[in-house]
């Protein structure tokens, strides 16, 4: 583990906590059956359709034995997308192994060590005292690779599961984050399906009671909802007076009562019939026709100003709740949750599933128009295809073109021109397949084809010291298939906030100076190293990132040995931001030098992108760690290069040794 995820409950109208955890419960085990299948089709197949993405026997029986068995359903989808999914549903189950709530981060208690610490410049001054054996013994310990090596926290079996999956994938169809909202939306419309589930099994058997105070729930929260709105902008004293006011008014002309009267029977006849969307959805909307009919025709007087209709934003899954409520009152929900749950069947699975992929995943076509900075064009009514796909238009062509993208006047339409940027010049990216939400991925591909064909043209129209062209912001995404159109930016915004030497800690200024009036072989490699560090900061090629992570270590610990180097990081980062006590450092460091072999594997190769798209932030974690370790033991002790790093690994293995477990106090 490397960092945690901070993580905040939201109010709303929400079930008991209980009731909540089955329905989580129930919709993590459709889940796990949806990861299972995609497993049992395209990892398990005997008889794989492409061999890229082919696993071998060691591999799958890995996965057989970190991932849970489950029920399976037959998927449609396509072998690349089943796999990128399956990557992503492990990704998912692994941050939430980092997710805390805030109010833990901010009170993590100190960690207690079973072995006395003693500071780096004690160990050096006196460390005849300490058994150089037991060093060796420790480094021996961890030159044994302990392969299929399975009883080992949830988070470390599954790190390693989801890199065997992603390892395959050569490059992504979809962006992490459309996964990751196809995933979110499929978990809500299967517990939203369990809702109808027990709602249409149990509606007709609600009594007369019951069906009077579903009905007085509803009014309420829908009409708080209304009144709501009237707040907005006001002070709490502003907000109350206008809400009272509007009560009052309501009140008096009996709207409740009257709309109650007139929808009854229709009311009933839904709960009847068990129709739970229209009762839920059309009645609710007539709900709304009739409180606006009405109150249109109050005007406010006196000091409250006059009043608008605003439409009702309750949401659907918010109002079945409400009505669950009310079958659950007898403290039967585990038994018809389950019921429910079981009387899904395995078409049904897959119907839901393909409804979400055609909604989120179906691939579209999207044409892009990019603004290009320091390329200009003399002609006002210039449009010209630069190759199959791209054209280049002058602004006022690009105006023309927008409009004839919306023939439906009473379409959203959105208009881009480059405004206020000289020099500027717009190039249509056309025939970008991409998922119909995944607009991310839509901008950078067409944004890699840009700049390659740029590249090119800057070969001949310009010298070496002035290829200045910038793809800028703001750009206009519009899909073919939908006819709907999005501005977007995708520049973070210019760091304007200048940093403030006079913030720095005297203690730090005061190390600063030290360290350069320093003369040592290992200060030079830690200037070496941090240099390769901001490097990795600057660049957005994660395969760059990779080799100059890959650097710092190897500038750190002197040597070219994947096996020496994994140790020696694996030593130092063992134990950081870990808080149980079911570890030991040296079960730990095992783990850790396989992941460190593997990362110096793929760093080393070309390819793996997703991979080390996922890896990627927790190395960046580790090389920070390991700078620092270094930083602050080594270099303020070491006068004339009398100690090295192996000395600064020999201490940490004395005040941490293999056996020690990693603990906490209070546990």
């Amino acid at each position: 583990m490397y960092k945690k995820i901070g993580s905040f409950n939201f109010s709303s109208l929400e079930f008991n906590n209980d009731i909540d955890i089955q329905f989580k419960a129930f919709t993590n085990k459709f889940i796990t059956e949806f990861e299972n299948s995609i497993l049992e089709s395209f990892v398990f197949d005997a008889s794989p359709q492409s061999s890229q993405l082919t696993y071998d026997e060691h591999e799958r029986e890995n996965l057989r034995k970190i991932l849970k068995t489950a029920k399976t359903f037959p998927i449609k989808i396509d072998r690349g997308t089943g796999l990128e999914i399956l990557d992503i549903l492990l990704t998912i189950k692994l941050e939430e192994h980092l997710r805390v709530p805030f109010d833990q981060l901010r009170n993590e208690e100190p960690k207690e060590n079973v072995t006395d610490l003693i500071s780096f410049e004690e160990y050096v001054r006196n460390r005849e005292n300490y058994c150089k054996k037991s060093i060796e013994k420790q480094m021996e310990e961890l030159e044994i690779f302990e392969e299929g090596y399975f009883d080992r926290p949830p988070y470390f079996l599954l790190y390693r599961a989801r890199n065997i999956v992603a390892s395959k994938l050569q490059s992504r169809s979809y962006t992490i984050k459309a996964l990751k909202k196809f995933v979110s939306e499929l978990k809500e419309s299967f517990e939203l399906y369990l809702y109808d589930k027990i709602l249409t099994d149990n509606l007709h058997l609600l009594n007369d009671n019951d069906r009077n105070s579903i009905y007085s729930k509803l009014e309420y929260e829908l009409l708080n909802d209304f009144l709501h709105h009237f707040r907005l902008g006001k002070t709490e004293e502003e907000g109350n007076k206008v809400v009272l006011e509007i009560k009052r008014k309501l009140e008096k002309a009996s709207i409740s009562e009257r709309i109650r009267k007139l929808m009854w029977n229709s009311y009933i006849q839904e709960l009847e019939r068990g129709k739970v969307d229209d009762l839920l959805v059309e009645w609710t909307k007539t709900f709304k026709m009739e409180l606006e009919k009405d109150f249109s025709t109050l005007k406010s007087v006196d000091n409250v100003e006059d009043l608008e209709f605003h439409h009702f934003s309750l949401p659907i899954d918010s109002i079945k709740r409400i009505v669950l409520a009310f079958i659950f009152k007898k403290d039967n929900f585990s038994e018809l949750i389950q019921s429910a749950f079981q009387g899904i069947k395995s078409i049904e699975k897959t119907k839901l599933i393909n409804q979400l992929y055609e909604e989120y995943l179906q691939m579209n076509n999207f044409s892009i128009a990019l603004c290009v900075k320091n390329v200009k064009t003399d002609e006002v009514f210039l449009s010209s295809k630069l190759n199959s796909t791209i054209t280049v238009m002058s602004n006022e062509m690009f105006k023309s073109w927008q409009y004839e993208l919306y023939q439906n006047e009473n379409s959203r339409r959105f208009f881009l021109d480059s405004g206020d940027l000289k020099n500027t010049t717009w190039f249509i990216v056309d025939d970008v397949q991409c998922a119909v939400s995944d607009t991310d991925q839509a901008y950078h591909i067409a944004r890699k084809r840009l700049k390659s064909l740029l590249n090119f043209l800057f070969h001949f129209i310009s010298r070496e010291d002035q290829i200045n062209y910038e793809i800028v912001d703001p750009y206009l995404i519009f899909n073919r298939d939908t006819k709907m159109g999005t501005i977007g930016r995708m520049s973070p915004p210019e760091i304007d906030d200048p940093k403030n030497i006079d913030d720095l800690e005297s203690d730090l200024l005061k190390f600063t100076n030290n360290f350069f009036e320093s003369h040592s072989f290992e200060r030079d490699l830690i200037i070496k190293a941090i240099d390769y560090y901001i490097k990795v900061c600057k660049t957005d090629d994660v395969e760059e990132k990779m080799q100059l992570q890959s650097e710092i270590f190897k500038t750190i610990f002197q040597t070219y040995d994947i096996r020496e180097l994994s140790i020696n990081c694996a030593i130092i980062i063992a134990g950081t931001n870990y808080d149980e006590d079911d570890v030991t450092y040296g079960e730990m460091r095992h783990w850790l030098v396989e992941d460190f072999h593997e990362f110096f594997y793929i760093a080393a190769r070309k390819g793996f992108v997703p991979l080390k798209t996922h890896i990627n932030e927790r190395f960046m974690v580790f090389c920070k760690i390991i700078i620092r370790t270094i930083l602050f033991n080594l270099i303020p002790n070491n006068k004339d290069s009398q100690y090295s790093v192996k000395d600064v690994i020999e201490w940490i293995l004395t005040i941490n040794p293999n056996e020690d477990p990693i603990i906490r106090r209070n546990k």
